[in-house]
């Protein structure tokens, strides 16, 4: 499931009536259980959070979890055996359950950080956590929540090892939440890097994203690299780091640039993806050209290095094709001599992804340098296309063929096949270049002539 950010301040927490109900459901079987971690943390912050961990003892995890799925509502438990942790979600939220491992200040020595290892004891009055009594076995939770400041419980090295994912956790909290991350944690990070490509690729995935939506990418992902995860994890982009590519126009190396881009980028899953991506072609692409570097189709190597590195990380495909799409189409070489025609052809060849691709090609040449003005082209090809578009409205001009392949095939006497696709694509360009519409007798005598064309020898 994509991870979603909720961070509105709420009057009540919308699954408080769930947790009461847990806490009646426990207590009148002989059992126990307590909300943990996140979803405390997130509501002495005001938040609201999509992410419910519950520790319970004198029941098994599966139960409980059936008993959300047959009262709630909720999915069919998933079980990971290895942890003994069972995953509900009704859409909406997910739920965590896991055995308690012994009362609260022995469970908190399995947990990761300090403001993690928060406890509030669930029971059928229950009717909010603004007011519940919570639990801090470390002594330290509610201090370092207050102070914003990470720390490992219960030593520096001890959380990493259990679940190397939590290195990822660290940094995401840091994002999301604007926590700090001293100089022992960070050396620990270092000291660990390598465990994070233990953790399955979709645990991996989902943190990398709420790290990439978040208002903080560009220090976060400069954290990664300096601690040495992003070498672990996607090495095609660590690799950029240092690398100069020898142009006046470009005042950052390309690691800095692209993190740069990122952050320039909107805060939308397939934008920041590609401009995180969007360089990795580089390296590969450089060739010496006279006194200077040339980059020539490094847009197609970094799209497929994008391919590999979202599918090594179980990206769906269809978001790996929008994002590859974006990448090949990023460099938008525009200046003042292009044709309205020549805006037309751009158009078309887009399509629906016009605006993200100017997005992108924004955010990539104001990460040139300081220099605002390099975003200059970009912002008047957006006016070249505002009256152009006015122009093809006006004159009823559709990037569609006038003619469907049905009546295509009628006029060439053709079957199914790829000349009707480029027939299509005949007519579409010729309408683009005359800048008007064409009723369907004028296309049906343009194509006779292109056919016949395509005849001769």
């Amino acid at each position: 499931m994509t991870p979603r950010s909720k961070s509105r301040r709420p009057e009540r927490e919308p699954y408080m009536g769930v947790l009461a109900d847990i806490g009646l459901f426990l207590k009148t079987n002989g059992a126990a259980g307590y909300l943990v971690g996140g979803a405390v943390r997130d509501a002495l912050l005001g938040n609201v959070s999509s992410n419910i961990d519950i520790a319970v003892s004198g029941m098994g995890p599966a139960r409980l979890a059936r008993y959300l799925s047959r009262r709630h509502g909720f999915s069919t438990p998933v079980l990971f055996r290895r942890s003994e942790t069972v995953f509900v979600n009704d859409g909406n939220i997910e739920v965590e359950i896991a055995p308690m491992r012994g009362s609260p200040s022995e469970d908190a020595l399995c947990r990761d950080f300090t403001v993690n290892c928060l406890y509030v004891k669930l029971e059928p009055r229950l009717r909010g956590l603004a007011g519940a009594a919570v639990l801090d076995p470390t002594g330290a939770g509610k201090r370092d929540l207050r102070a914003k400041k990470l720390r490992p419980y219960p030593d520096r090295f001890t959380p990493f090892a259990e679940d190397p994912l939590r290195l990822m956790r660290a940094v995401r909290l840091r994002a999301t939440l604007g926590f700090s991350i001293d100089s022992g944690l960070r050396d620990s990070m270092g000291r660990m890097a390598y465990l994070i490509s233990r953790p399955a690729a979709e645990r991996v995935r989902d943190e990398l994203v709420r790290i990439l939506l978040s208002g903080r990418v560009q220090s976060s992902f400069t954290l990664m690299q300096a601690a040495g995860l992003l070498k672990m994890l996607l090495p095609e982009l660590s690799a950029t780091a240092g690398f100069e590519q020898g142009s006046p126009y470009h005042a950052y190396d390309l690691l800095t640039h692209t993190f740069k881009t990122t952050a320039y980028v909107r805060s939308e899953l397939r934008l920041r993806l590609a401009a995180l991506l969007h360089d990795i072609g580089k390296v590969e692409a450089r060739r010496r050209k006279g006194n200077r570097m040339v980059y020539y189709g490094h847009e197609k190597i970094s799209a497929a290095g994008a391919r590999a590195v979202l599918a090594r990380l179980k990206f769906p495909a269809r978001l790996t094709n929008e994002v590859a799409f974006l990448i090949e189409n990023h460099m938008v070489n525009y200046s003042d001599s292009w044709t309205d025609a020549a805006v037309r052809r751009f158009m078309k060849k887009v399509g629906s992804a016009l605006g993200d691709v100017l997005d992108l090609a924004a955010a990539d040449r104001r990460a040139h340098a300081p220099d605002a003005r390099m975003g200059t082209p970009v912002r008047r090809l957006r006016e070249r296309i505002r009256t152009v578009t006015a122009e093809m409205e006006a004159r009823d001009v559709s990037f569609e063929s006038p003619l469907d392949g049905v009546r295509i095939m009628e006029i060439l006497g053709i079957a199914p096949g790829p000349e009707v696709g480029r027939a299509k694509e005949y007519l579409c360009r010729t309408v683009l270049r005359r800048g008007r519409a064409v009723s369907r007798e004028e296309a049906a005598d343009l194509l006779r002539k292109w056919s016949r064309r395509r005849a001769q020898p």
